[in-house]
């Protein structure tokens, strides 16, 4: 093949094309274009024994998909499904004090944990009076579900 007067082999182009790819997954999220780039170069090598062009593709098809099938571990497939852990994360199973009893009927309650004030309820609805430790097992907005924590509980 004839590129600029230079005369420039398949496995030549495929070569540049694949490191392209590879280099340009510093700049792309995902990576996805590393993994397309083997599958290209992988691709290279073989150009130079078969010279017809759609068999040539097809190579680099099955070369692409079955590099991407190794990689797959890398690629994140469920970016809608990510849940970011935050700081507030990191309190269920942390244990707090009550500073005001919990009462669920009387919608009042609130617990100290590192040196913050939480609106509380009661997980199994049980009033917990003040003073008493509790374990917060989950958030609901800005109020912590809480259940007195048991002496035999080591947390």
């Amino acid at each position: 093949m004839n590129f600029f007067g230079l005369q420039v082999e398949m496995w030549q182009i495929y070569t540049v094309i694949a490191v392209i790819m590879m280099i340009s997954e510093i700049a792309v999220p995902g990576f996805v274009l590393f993994p397309i780039g083997v599958g290209i170069l992988a691709t290279a090598p073989l150009s130079i024994f078969v010279t017809n062009i759609t068999a040539q593709m097809i190579i680099m098809a099955l070369a692409i998909t079955f590099s991407l099938v190794l990689f797959r571990k890398f690629i994140p497939l469920n970016n809608n499904k990510v849940q970011l852990k935050t700081n507030v994360d990191h309190m269920i199973g942390k244990t707090g004090i009550v500073q005001d009893d919990v009462n669920n009927d009387l919608d009042k309650g609130y617990v100290k944990l590192y040196g913050d004030s939480w609106r509380a309820v009661s997980a199994d609805g049980k009033v917990i009076m003040k003073g008493s430790k509790v374990v917060i097992e989950r958030l609901d907005g800005n109020k912590v579900i809480v259940r007195k924590k048991n002496s035999e509980n080591k947390e």
